[in-house]
């Protein structure tokens, strides 16, 4: 597995995966423009050069937002969201992020199990935040 930084041309199969696992979806349009901005990094995973994952977080000062991570249903359990994590704070640390934050539904198990095993902790909570449930605020201090 490899991970790497998107380029342009990742976005139509990031939007592909936005609308196919995320409950609120980014379009494509809205993707490529969050692409033109430095603040928003998105990290991809791919195996033999062909998209399997990916995950995106605003850096805004010395805060990082986690927007989204998705991995395409026949590559789950095989640690490539833990790599695309891993990669997104290895990259917010290099921009001098001190603290990370990220709503996740509170439906969405195995995301919490993520995000708390890389030491993310509930700070609050965003009432009918998704269609499904409430978000959960987690938070990360680097």
């Amino acid at each position: 597995m490899e991970y790497k930084f998107c380029d342009k041309t990742d976005m139509k199969a990031v939007a592909e995966m936005e609308e196919k696992y995320i409950e609120c979806p980014w379009s494509e349009n809205t993707l490529l423009e969050s692409f033109g901005q430095d603040s928003y990094v998105f990290i991809k995973a791919e195996e033999d050069g062909i998209l399997v994952g990916y995950g995106s977080v605003q850096i805004i000062l010395d805060e990082g937002n986690i927007n989204n991570i998705a991995v395409s249903e026949n590559f789950r359990n095989r640690g490539i969201a833990s790599g695309i994590l891993n990669n997104i704070i290895s990259c917010c640390k290099d921009r001098g992020v001190t603290v990370m934050f990220l709503e996740v539904n509170e439906h969405n198990v195995g995301a919490i199990a993520l995000y708390t095993k890389f030491g993310f902790g509930k700070i609050g909570e965003r009432k009918n935040y998704y269609k499904s449930g409430n978000a959960i605020i987690m938070s990360l201090k680097l």
